[in-house]
Parts: C-alpha cells; sequence; structure tokens
C-alpha cells in the first residue's frame, strides 16, 4: 500500500486508480504501519 499512499498536508491520502482514493484525515504517513490496518 505504501506505494499508493502520499502525505497531502495534513492527511494522507491512498490512491488505487482514478475512481477509488481513501483520505485519512490528521494523520502522518511516516507513522503508518501495516498493523493499522485490516483487510476484510
Amino acid at each position: 500500500m505504501q506505494p499508493h499512499a502520499v502525505q497531502v498536508n495534513a492527511d494522507v491520502v491512498i490512491t488505487h486508480d482514478a475512481d477509488n482514493t481513501i483520505i485519512l484525515t490528521n494523520v502522518d504517513l511516516n507513522h503508518l504501519e501495516a498493523s493499522d490496518f485490516a483487510f476484510v
């Protein structure tokens, strides 16, 4: 996932493709770890 994530001001934007984006508000990309996510 890391290659798809960028820091934009105070948020992290994760882009899968042109139609699928996740925005994590007030999150520092440097503090994200794989254990922060659970995919079901």
